[in-house]
């Protein structure tokens, strides 16, 4: 007994030292280290022709304390231009994508990889592909700044091209950010961009949300750990109608969005929970009357820093009428879909989906994910029965930062589609992508 007791007494010491030492020195993870060397390489310019390290780094937490700043987002220019008081500061930068990749077992179109688009049947003149994009790549403006009236201030501003064979160019964000609003063309709040690790690909699996609308949102973060924020986004809506018996109205009434999230790990960890409501409204043409449903989503997103090397990620969302909210169902319109038999009638269809992954530090620059998503579709009765009834994916990728600001890597990803008939399909792709911010 003795000899347990001391045993035990032995343990707690351990215990409380490992404990103390822990409390008084934090844990460094690995993104904090890449941070790090990032801002010893920015290069900033004052009237005075000095730089201000402190001032720095205060901008640079303005830039990078997003809870909206996802993978495909670049990192803070590598130029820019502060006045002599510190006080504000603007940067001029640009992403540089190009990704490359090899379809075999069937092409999936567009330049993203979506279960939604896996061809049932294949096509046999069309199974392999070898394909190269610029997509993603793009330039931004950044303003950020301190003022005493409104605090500190953010306006982004990013444009970017769809490939090289469709060269137009689009706005992708500008808003602006000040006293916890943010008004213009950001990601939607329904979105939680933190809780996916980093692809090759532009898409994101099947089982994630991605919207971006025009939106007015409020964010209040709390010091122990806690963030609410709800918002109003101008409605964008997917209506399957048929123009003979229905017809889609324009949306009238805001989606209204909001999230309370708790972090700790510095951060680095989080667990949120999203919701989402909307008006959806179409005309029977039949009986000549208009009809208003009303869309819903809950979602519940995470991320864990288990050890500082190994992070967890999971997203599972379920809900009727929010489905252009989803990453696979987009491709679509599926908000509000027809019903077997009844000409004039739309359904909310109900859709459920999860993403589970997993991203492994061996060092600081260099690291894996794996991941797999799933997104399944409900509908009752469905009106078509070659529609999409579930997506699988499943990505693993290995990505190396040759500097701060350059990093190279390479993804296979494996997808598969099956419809409400029993037909399905699916594909592969070996992925390599070359990144450089600037």
């Amino acid at each position: 007994m003795k000899k347990l007791n001391l045993l035990i007494g032995c343990i707690s010491i351990l215990i409380s030292a490992y404990a103390s030492d822990t409390i008084k020195t934090p844990l460094i993870y690995p993104e904090q280290i890449q941070r790090q060397k990032l801002l010893e390489r920015q290069k900033i310019f004052t009237p005075g022709g000095e730089q201000e390290s402190d001032s720095v780094r205060t901008l640079m937490d303005i830039f990078y304390t997003d809870q909206f700043r996802t993978f495909r987002d670049p990192e803070a220019p590598y130029f820019m231009m502060m006045t002599k008081d510190a006080h504000l500061a603007l940067g001029v930068g640009g992403l540089l994508t190009i990704r490359g990749w090899e379809d075999w077992n069937g092409i999936v179109e567009p330049y993203v990889f979506s279960p939604y688009n896996i061809p049932i049947p294949k096509n046999p003149a069309a199974m392999k592909r070898l394909y190269a994009t610029p997509a993603n790549s793009g330039f931004f403006f950044t303003l950020l700044g301190r003022n005493t009236a409104v605090g500190d201030f953010f306006a982004y501003l990013e444009g970017g091209f769809r490939g090289y064979n469709r060269t137009d160019f689009r706005i992708r964000r500008a808003y602006i950010r000040m006293r916890g609003f943010t008004a213009g063309y950001a990601l939607s709040t329904f979105l939680d961009a933190g809780a996916m690790p980093r692809m090759c690909d532009g898409g994101g699996g099947a089982g994630t949300v991605d919207r971006a609308n025009i939106l007015v949102r409020y964010q209040k973060d709390f010091r122990s750990g806690w963030s609410v924020a709800g918002g109003l986004e101008f409605p964008s809506t997917y209506i399957a109608d048929n123009e003979t018996s229905t017809e889609a109205c324009a949306p009238y009434l805001p989606d209204v969005a909001a999230f309370g999230q708790y972090q700790w790990h510095q951060g680095f960890s989080h667990i949120r929970l999203s919701g989402l409501l909307r008006t959806l409204t179409y005309r029977d043409l039949i009986a000549g009357r208009n009809h208003n449903k009303t869309g819903w989503g809950l979602a519940l997103s995470t991320v864990v820093k288990v050890i500082p090397d190994l992070s967890v990620y999971g997203i599972a969302v379920y809900g009727a009428g929010h489905s252009s909210y989803m990453y696979d169902l987009s491709n679509g319109a599926h908000d509000l879909v027809g019903v077997e038999g009844e000409p004039g009638v739309l359904q909310l269809p109900r859709a459920f989906s999860y993403f589970v992954g997993c991203k492994y530090n061996f060092r600081p620059d260099l690291y894996s994910a794996v991941t797999f998503s799933q997104l399944r579709n409900y509908e009752d009765r469905p009106a078509d029965p070659a529609g999409y009834k579930y997506g699988l994916c499943g990505a693993v990728n290995l990505f190396w930062e040759v500097t701060p600001r350059l990093s190279v890597g390479g993804e296979y990803m494996i997808g598969e589609r099956k419809n409400f008939d029993g037909s399905h399909g699916s594909s592969n792709r070996l992925e390599a992508m070359l990144q450089l911010s600037f």
